[in-house]
């Protein structure tokens, strides 16, 4: 037994969907959680005991997963890739790479996001890239909404299945109507999220009911967008300076902020595959640090009388040389995370 939610428009052009989300589950050692990525860019599973949470993980490492770093379908030529001094090309599975060649690979490997394993590479997908996921159309969390919500009438629509509808198809500022006020479900999450409303109902006792539920209600505050403590948070929150013309506009003589301009919310970083093999500045930062690190790298050769690779320095003066375990790339401890990642090679669109 289900109930059933119709979303439609008369205008499908002025129609509004914004595709509701939730927090995904953080498990160690389940979905984009199973590697850890230690500080100086070594990497290794996630063992047994800290799976079991007996043993916590080191605190700044970062939890993965390697995902897929090709697509099917071979391009137009080969695509032979270097990295750590061993070549991968995907034309034998009849597929290329994900990221446009040769540039965006070369850009993974710089910010740190390839993967070695045993004879392939993989895209490293840290779980904080996008810790949200978006609900399907089975809502299977609403199911016993009703015997957890206080109740106020006879019929009364579960809270969690009001709210989704109203964050899903309107904006603060927009208006929601609900002919059938009942207890005023609808026109109390409204309130609470920003929207107007307007709530009938032929029955006066709904209708007292409703009015004493709004007026007894505890809402939570919003900083708009268009204020200028809004216009100040945002910027905190970006990193991005307001244009002169935009605090000129809010700090104005009889300017009043409008819920419909929005609410300065938390944000959820999305970080995708795609947007850092088209990230330029990963070149600029990557060539910038290489012009310190190179000429540190080849003194430490000549005092040692090796031809190390960048990632083949052992992190302690008492590792052997070269990675201390399979796939385990060995930067040098001063380099950034986004910083330097390997050295030009010889042969283009590779890197070694």
């Amino acid at each position: 037994m289900s109930d059933f939610v119709i979303w439609y428009t008369r205008n499908r052009e002025r129609g509004k969907f914004n595709a509701p989300l939730y927090r995904k589950k953080f498990e160690l050692g389940e979905g984009n959680a199973k590697w850890l990525m230690l500080p100086d860019f070594s990497y290794r599973g996630v063992s047994s005991k800290e799976r079991e949470g007996s043993v916590g993980a080191p605190a700044a490492a970062r939890p993965y997963q390697p995902d897929n770093l090709i697509s099917q379908g071979r391009a137009n030529s080969r695509q032979p890739f270097e990295f750590e001094s061993t070549n991968h090309d995907p034309w034998g599975k009849n597929s290329h790479w994900k990221a446009n060649y040769p540039i965006g690979m070369t850009r993974l490997a710089r910010a740190h996001r390839v993967h070695k394993a045993s004879n392939s590479i993989r895209y490293v997908r840290y779980h904080t890239d996008f810790d949200a996921a978006v609900y399907g159309n089975i809502w299977t969390d609403t199911g016993t909404g009703n015997f957890t919500d206080e109740k106020y009438y006879v019929v009364q629509t579960n809270t969690k299945v009001i709210e989704r509808c109203i964050l899903m198809t309107t904006d603060p500022g927009d208006l929601v109507l609900d002919p059938t006020c009942g207890s005023g479900t609808t026109a109390y999450v409204a309130e609470q999220w920003g929207r107007r409303w307007i709530t009938i109902d032929t029955s006066r006792v709904a209708l007292a009911l409703a009015r004493q539920r709004l007026m007894a209600g505890r809402f939570p505050g919003y900083m708009l967008k268009d204020s200028p403590e809004g216009v100040a948070m945002e910027a905190e929150i970006t990193g991005r300076e307001p244009s002169a013309e935009r605090l000129a506009e809010v700090s104005r003589s009889g300017h009043r902020p409008s819920p419909r301009q929005g609410f300065v919310l938390e944000r959820v970083p999305h970080i995708t595959l795609k947007s850092i093999a088209n990230n330029s500045e990963i070149d600029t930062i990557w060539e910038t640090h290489q012009e310190t690190l190179a000429p540190l790298l080849d003194r430490l050769n000549e005092a040692r009388d090796e031809a190390w690779e960048e990632w083949e320095v052992p992190r302690d003066p008492a590792d052997p040389p070269g990675p201390r375990m399979r796939g385990r790339p060995m930067p040098p401890p001063s380099r950034p995370a986004m910083g330097a990642g390997t050295r030009p090679s010889r042969y283009p669109g590779s890197t070694r």
